[in-house]
């Protein structure tokens, strides 16, 4: 028994699964979660990003096709923090192997955490790359030309 937050479906003791799938909401079920499934990833959508339930700690799965978020997905499947699954029946059994390993599945969330340490720091980057073309104080101008 599937019950969709974006459908506005009542959460009752019948629910078996409780489908987070809203926009601006995902770092609420991530904290709350112990394990993570990386949708947009077992169909050619591209994936979504796991950052967010890696930094949370999510022992995380994924579908092969990642290709949005290349990077990360490298980095994590790399540190042995983020299972990749073919399909549903995959997805069906790692994610049963990890309700049922509870310190396999810790271990798989603190590895998470651990690499998504490593992932962090875009806006950072950025703007020190982009320092040299940038007012020293942004604002500054906009705000001389407010007082003119």
């Amino acid at each position: 028994n599937v019950t969709r937050r974006s459908q506005g479906d009542t959460l009752t003791s019948q629910t078996n699964v409780y489908l987070g799938d809203t926009l601006g909401e995902m770092g609420l079920f991530y904290r709350v979660a112990d394990i993570a499934f990386i949708g947009g990833s077992l169909m050619p959508h591209a994936g979504h990003n796991p950052v967010e339930a890696a930094q949370l700690g999510c022992a995380l799965l994924a579908g092969p096709d990642m290709r949005n978020f290349e990077g990360a997905a490298a980095a994590l499947a790399q540190a042995d923090a983020l299972q990749t699954v073919s399909d549903a029946a995959a997805l069906s059994m790692g994610v049963d192997e990890l309700l049922h390993d509870p310190g396999f599945r810790a271990a798989a969330g603190d590895r998470a955490h651990q690499c998504a340490t490593t992932l962090t720091g875009a806006l950072d980057t950025t703007l020190a790359a982009l320092s040299q073309w940038l007012p020293a104080r942004i604002g500054t101008e906009d705000q001389n030309h407010a007082d003119a």
